[in-house]
């Protein structure tokens, strides 16, 4: 059994563990897009430009394609204890017939909750960022010298990307929280997490 089954296996169970309590919030969100893109070239430059016939056909010169995407968010609370979130994409490629292009996939699989008295978990894909110096995102988009025109490319390659602020989105799991002291040192806090990577 991978990974994605075990943690589908393990919502599915706390799902239903949870139904049965009146202060289980489900809710739903997504977002979604199109693009369509047509591609031309001139029939007079390139390759194009003479053939051995001497036409060029308009169907070699121009193409278009794109496709659409829904990814919907599926989230179970149970107060500020336990949280559940699952993303899934759903896409289609335009231009293929009978769902031959469609595919299915999550995007994201998180637990996270609270365990005892303020110590914080989270387990599946998590966001790490910790000091410029050690884990950190820098933004690669950020030029203050672009037009503001490109704000919704820059968005979508943000949310493509998993660039959230400076956090790396990692699969693995994390812990922090603080320790309170009675005298002398008010509190301390401490953060872990560990996390496997792609070869």
């Amino acid at each position: 059994m991978n990974l994605k089954n075990t943690f589908l296996t393990i919502i599915a169970g706390v799902v239903v563990t949870m139904t049965a309590n009146a202060q289980t919030n489900f809710y739903l969100d997504g977002t979604g897009r199109a693009v369509i893109q047509s591609d031309a070239m001139d029939k007079t430059s390139g390759i194009l430009a003479g053939d051995t016939v001497g036409n060029v056909n308009s169907t070699d010169v121009r193409a278009t394609n794109g496709y659409a995407l829904f990814d919907l968010g599926v989230n179970i609370e149970k107060g500020d204890k336990f949280k559940a979130i699952a993303d899934l994409r759903v896409r289609n490629e335009f231009g293929l017939f009978y769902g031959e292009g469609a595919s299915l996939e999550f995007r994201r699989m998180l637990l996270e909750g609270i365990i005892g008295k303020g110590v914080k978990y989270e387990i599946g894909d998590i966001d790490v960022k910790m000091t410029p110096f050690t884990v950190y995102n820098n933004s690669f988009m950020d030029n203050g010298y672009e037009a503001d025109v490109f704000q919704i490319r820059r968005d979508v390659l943000a949310y493509e990307n998993f660039n959230n602020g400076n956090n790396w989105r990692l699969q693995g799991a994390q812990t922090y929280g603080k320790v309170l002291f009675a005298k002398g040192i008010e509190s301390i806090g401490f953060k872990g997490f560990a996390a496997r990577t792609n070869s």
